[in-house]
């Protein structure tokens, strides 16, 4: 080994044993949960702290965006396990309709395994995706059967309160999405069910994230905050 490979080498090690030690887990909603460790990276080109997330003294989870040492940052985490079919269900407190069309809200299974990668996701989304006349609502299934082929389905609402309800119910052959007004649900705002052969047969990990679309900061020019009071699943 040269030495230049040493340094290489020796580099990734660091870099390793810096994400192992600036990763943390919490505690929310009855789950174990890995905070994303500080860094760059997907999706969208963006710089994510793990201080962005945090459980307050009411047990609720916060996920901020802010602008920390000239950069805007985001916040991800996901949980320590992972799950397949059944009901996830997602209270949410924010206005969600209202959010800068740079910034994201996401609500989804993903899977962990290399070989997956972008095969299967099923996501719950709050995007504008740039342009400030789209509806803000988002129900996407990706093929687990062929890379960067889904389908989705985009809504617009406006909310009277800060409080929703968003679930998704996965089977072996649909995926079944409703949101709510209030943490209840006895008045939707939307539904969709997809059904295929294509719906993903891999167990997943819950994921939840705060983040800017392509990276660009939000346009209004201001930090933004969601909290999550609940994330259940129900087999």
């Amino acid at each position: 080994m040269n030495h230049l490979s040493k340094i290489f080498l020796l580099m990734g090690l660091f870099l390793c044993m810096s994400a192992q030690i600036s990763a943390r887990t919490i505690s929310f909603s009855g789950l174990e949960w890995t905070v994303r460790s500080n860094g760059y990276g997907a999706p969208g080109k963006n710089y994510w702290r793990n201080d962005n997330v945090w459980v307050d003294e009411l047990g609720r989870l916060h996920l901020a965006i802010r602008k920390v040492g000239g950069r805007w940052t985001c916040a991800e985490l996901q949980t320590t396990q992972k799950f397949l079919y059944g009901k996830y269900s997602f209270k949410v407190i924010g206005r969600i309709d209202q959010l800068d069309k740079n910034v994201v809200l996401g609500l989804f299974n993903y899977p962990t395994e290399s070989a997956k990668q972008g095969l299967g996701e099923l996501d719950i989304e709050f995007a504008k995706w740039g342009n400030a006349s789209n509806g803000s609502g988002n129900f996407t299934v990706w093929s687990d059967a062929a890379a960067n082929q889904y389908q989705t389905r985009n809504f617009p609402f406006t909310l009277v309160g800060t409080y929703t309800q968003h679930n998704f119910t996965r089977a072996r052959k649909s995926v079944f999405f409703q949101s709510f007004h209030g943490h209840s649900e006895t008045n939707e705002i939307f539904n969709w069910r997809y059904s295929g052969a294509d719906v993903s047969q891999t167990p997943m990990p819950i994921y939840l994230n705060f983040w800017l679309f392509r990276g660009q900061a939000p346009s209004d020019g201001n930090s933004a905050e969601i909290i999550i009071s609940e994330v259940k699943y129900s087999p």
